[in-house]
């Protein structure tokens, strides 16, 4: 797997390495996973599916993914292209879980408590698990079974290692371990002492100092790179693109000149910073158009981002099932069917993609079919609600435990696109219905989510007033950056005609 490839699996934007400023996507670092992931869909007739044909060797322009919205570009990029387009890249310079493994595993006051002379400190590894970091200390391995036993969440917690996180021993006779101390992330930890020939498990977690921070920037190269001088980590920007990803589209959208502004917890153990937390309050200027969002929970069930006006940020449908690479087919009336070479309705929208990438149920529903149907290959059916449904066709495999009657959950993994059924190459079809009438899927117009109910909203104004007035002094510091950046341009620009004319 390429860098750009495992740069991120949570977060919805994976770059297509070798084409400089066009996106596609991004899956979660462990595969959004990222993710993280959007819906849209649009329907075809059972039993005599229209699938795209997919040319592999074409140049494709990456089109927004996830729940990122907005119409994709399916215009082939030429080097002109790449050079002229307007859109900015935002891609991250460095690894959200590489940074932040790195601050846990870099703790001083840890190092101290576990000195290397007294200790054996291991940070885990790609493709480690507990009995390869036995074998590598040299502990007896007994023991090692012995900790597991101690009882279900001990061996479910070791069982599961993931890199950047710290085992720490110290051995006695005949390297039998007198205690192993287990660091599952900066917070967490557990000790495993020696009690006889059996150990016992005192498990730890730190609550940390909030700080409230904010950060204020305007985009003049991509939004990682302006996000980052702000002083803002790969994983708040991350949050702020997810945040509004529903309504703006950050690979067409995105213009120099706009500006976005951030209230955000910063995390602190011991009077150090180790992460940001999340975000509270965020505006973003896009285009001259101004969206703002407050985080809001109640302690009754409701929590989430909500506009000035209540109404949630997170929509109903996500608008794409899968981080594709391209549109190779548009929904139609009358296309020529690539395999049967006649001309039938298309109506879906085919994304090509890589064999095995993730497909996700762009809202909460139910399964009404899953399994095997004709052209479609390996398909599944979903139900949302009484009014619409979604297809998706032509899967390599249909994810597990999933069965007619049984939930999904927006944005939960059903399938990874493959080419069963008369398919030419790897990708997605996908149907959008409603009341049974197949719509577009990059057309219709998706309903929205629900706004907080009436009786919330005198709580939420009370909670988010101090956040607003927070960001119109970053607006109002914003602008007046603004202004002394164009007067210093005109006294520039005046005293480079008085030296031509003095000249």
């Amino acid at each position: 797997m390429s860098y750009h490839r495992a740069i991120f699996k949570d977060t919805g934007l994976l770059r297509h390495s070798g084409r400089t400023g066009v996106f596609g996507r991004h899956p979660k670092m462990k595969g959004v996973a990222l993710a993280l992931v959007g819906l849209a869909a649009a329907g075809a007739r059972w039993g005599s599916p229209d699938l795209p044909g997919f040319d592999t060797n074409e140049a494709s322009a990456l089109a927004p993914m996830e729940h990122i919205g907005g119409l994709p570009d399916t215009t082939p990029p030429t080097a002109t292209h790449v050079l002229t387009t307007a859109r900015l890249p935002f891609e991250p310079r460095v690894p959200v879980e590489m940074a932040e493994t790195a601050t846990a595993d870099g703790d001083d006051e840890q190092s101290a408590r576990y000195p290397g002379t007294a200790w054996r400190n291991v940070t885990i590894q790609p493709g480690d698990n507990l009995p390869l970091v036995f074998n590598r200390v040299g502990a007896n391995r007994q023991d090692m079974q012995s900790i597991l036993d101690i009882d279900a969440q001990t061996h479910t917690a070791l069982a599961a290692l993931s890199p950047g996180q710290v085992l720490r021993f110290r051995l006695g006779k005949e390297q039998h371990v007198e205690e192993l101390v287990f660091e599952q992330d900066v917070l967490r930890s557990v000790r495993f002492g020696r009690s006889g020939q059996r150990f016992k498990a005192d498990w730890q977690k730190t609550t940390p100092e909030v700080r409230i921070a904010s950060a204020v920037a305007k985009i003049n190269h991509s939004l990682f790179i302006d996000g980052q001088k702000a002083g803002l980590t790969d994983k708040t920007i991350m949050q702020f693109i997810n945040i509004f990803g529903w309504d703006v589209d950050f690979v067409r959208d995105l213009q120099r000149g706009d500006q976005f502004s951030v209230v955000f917890e910063e995390l602190y153990k011991n009077g150090k910073k180790f992460t940001n937390g999340r975000i509270l309050a965020a505006e973003f200027l896009n285009r001259g158009k101004r969206l703002r969002t407050f985080y809001y929970d109640n302690n009754k069930g409701v929590a989430g981002y909500f506009s000035e006006r209540g109404d949630a940020m997170r929509k109903a449908f996500l608008r794409t099932p899968v981080n594709f690479t391209r549109i190779s087919s548009r929904f139609s009336l009358a296309r020529e069917h690539p395999i049967l070479n006649t001309i039938r309705a298309h109506k879906g929208v085919d994304y090509a993609a890589p064999m095995g990438t993730p497909i996700q149920s762009v809202a909460d529903g139910t399964v009404l079919f899953v399994g095997w149907k004709g052209g479609y290959g390996n398909v599944i059916q979903l139900k949302h609600g009484p009014t619409y449904s979604t297809l998706y066709g032509h899967m390599s495999k249909v994810a597990q435990g999933l069965t007619a009657g049984g939930h999904v959950s927006q944005g939960q993994v059903i399938g990874y696109v493959g080419r069963t059924g008369l398919a030419t190459g790897p990708h997605l079809h996908f149907e959008f219905l409603i009341n049974g009438t197949h719509y577009d899927p990059l057309l219709v117009k998706l309903p929205n989510s629900l706004p907080l109910e009436r009786q919330y909203m005198a709580d939420f104004r009370k909670q988010s007033t101090t956040l607003l007035t927070r960001l119109d002094s970053l607006h109002e510091r914003n602008e007046e950056d603004d202004n002394r950046t164009m007067v210093a341009k005109a006294d520039d620009s005046h005293r480079a005609r008085r030296d031509a004319v003095n000249n």
